[in-house]
């Protein structure tokens, strides 16, 4: 099955798994998502590249969280890849990068530069899960059950613990 809604092209295949963790605190505070947050905003030139780089975040049947990395596509404004999901495991959420050139928030279908068929927030919908946007202007999580927008941390904070601040 695949998913071709915007910045994010997702499919139900998998790809590769990294370390695993268990959550009890809110998913971007988790060390494992802040780790994997900043390797992606390494990843996309601190924002100044017009690529994204992207990652799903796993929960396995055991409730213990995993993140899986997408590999560098070089596509201008979305990341296209077979994420790999454990047996038994699930996809809880989505966290990509968004260039400094463009907003802090998911793209909707009225503002997708891929179009109205496009946009972070039909992914989102489509999936029923969340959609993080990692940007200079801080962390947005898009939740498709309210249709809202949540700015969770300001400017880089989110390279930082949730406890300093």
């Amino acid at each position: 099955m695949q998913y071709d809604l915007g910045y994010l092209r997702i499919f139900s295949a998998f790809y590769q798994t990294q370390t695993k963790a268990q959550t009890k605190t809110a998913l971007h505070c988790e060390t494992i998502v802040i780790k994997a947050m900043k390797k992606a905003w390494q990843g996309a030139a601190l924002g100044t590249a017009s690529t994204e780089r992207a990652f799903v975040v796993i929960k396995d049947k055991e409730g213990e969280i995993s993140v899986d990395t997408a590999p560098f596509t070089n596509q201008n404004k979305q990341v296209t890849w077979k994420p790999k999901v454990p047996a038994g495991g699930k996809i809880i959420a989505i966290f990509h990068t968004h260039p400094n050139s463009g907003g802090e928030n998911p793209s909707t279908p009225e503002n997708s530069i891929q179009g109205k068929e496009a946009s972070d927030t039909k992914t989102a919908d489509a999936l029923g899960i969340p959609i993080y946007v990692i940007s200079s202007r801080g962390l947005t999580m898009y939740d498709p059950a309210t249709k809202q927008n949540t700015k969770l941390r300001n400017n880089t904070e989110w390279q930082k613990s949730c406890k300093d601040g």
